[in-house]
């Protein structure tokens, strides 16, 4: 993979009051790449941190390396973090007894093309032998776009305290490495596949297009909903989908995977990723998600679902439901 200067661009024109521009390395051959389209973009860049966190509170090195580039790195509390360091403390304090919780709100995402910029407020709070004692971080994240979808390549975060309001920050220049090339698994070519399926779907979704929801699924496929429901079958998913779609509240669904398994003979494959639906109603937008497992074989015409899994893991809005 190379680089030149040339392929040197301006992420955004203005983070934020009082903090300079940043300038991103881009691969040369992304400039002629497909720019990522549709009303939901802004949401999947959120998934894609929420992603992150999702990794992080379990420990889940794996899923934490999936949701972020090669060349991830965090400034925190004074100290540049690499992916690995950054786990290995989070492991430390958990192994300590502490619990984390972090809660995305109030984003603010700014679009070129590949390339993706987010402010947001970080609610979330951390329990030990003292109790639980809420927090607060103001947080951004710069990130790129590939086969794969959106990964965290920086990250940046202020905890707030109440002996220290938030300001307005002083002028600071960031810079996002370029990320190295991802290592060849052997299976790069059904991951692809895989990866592109599912974007499809989730468009599909997006426009609550039954239609051309339907194929990549299994006639006898099975499925495990987030409330504990279940349905076996396509004509049993297509009529759930379809209440969906009627639903004047729906507004879509967004799976993101973070990680794809193929079997030695490109047969089978499991898609692990995170998922957020988006209502609206008269009193604001709710959002919940969580974690999903997706069973993938391979058919006569390609790579189908066999079979779903998805647990809530949170929830936030007016239309949240136990």
């Amino acid at each position: 993979m190379r680089y030149s200067l040339s392929a040197l661009r301006i992420a955004m024109l203005a983070l934020a009051p009082g903090l300079a521009i940043a300038w991103v390395p881009c691969r040369v051959e992304a400039q002629t790449a497909d720019c990522p389209t549709g009303e939901f973009v802004e949401a999947e860049v959120v998934g894609a941190v929420e992603r992150m966190y999702a990794a992080a509170k379990i420990d889940d090195m794996a899923g934490f390396a999936a949701a972020v580039s090669p060349g991830f790195y965090a400034y925190d509390s004074g100290n540049e973090l690499t992916a690995p360091t950054l786990m290995a403390l989070m492991k430390a304090a958990h192994a300590a007894g502490k619990i984390y919780e972090w809660r995305v709100t109030q984003p603010r995402v700014r679009l070129s093309c590949d390339t993706a910029w987010v402010s947001y407020v970080n609610l979330g709070a951390v329990t030990d032998e003292n109790g639980r004692q809420p927090l607060k971080w103001l947080e951004s994240a710069a990130l790129s776009h590939d086969a794969r979808g959106w990964r965290v390549d920086f990250l940046h975060s202020t905890r707030v305290t109440a002996a220290e309001p938030a300001k307005t920050p002083t002028p600071v220049t960031l810079s996002v490495p370029v990320p190295a090339p991802a290592i060849a698994t052997g299976n790069d070519a059904d991951e692809a596949e895989i990866f592109a399926l599912r974007a499809e779907n989730n468009r599909a979704i997006a426009r609550h297009d039954l239609t051309s929801f339907a194929p990549v699924f299994a006639d006898d496929a099975v499925f495990v909903w987030s409330n504990g429901g279940s349905a076996t079958g396509k004509g049993a998913l297509l009529q759930a989908f379809a209440g969906d779609f009627a639903d004047p509240t729906f507004v879509t669904y967004i799976r993101t995977p973070g990680r794809i398994s193929v079997n030695d003979r490109s047969e089978r494959a499991a898609e692990h990723g995170t998922w957020i639906a988006i209502k609206r109603d008269a009193r604001g937008e709710t959002r919940y998600g969580g974690d999903y497992l997706a069973h993938w074989f391979r058919g006569r015409t390609g790579w189908m679902v066999r079979g779903e899994v998805y647990v809530k893991l949170y929830c936030g809005g007016p239309l949240c439901v136990p």
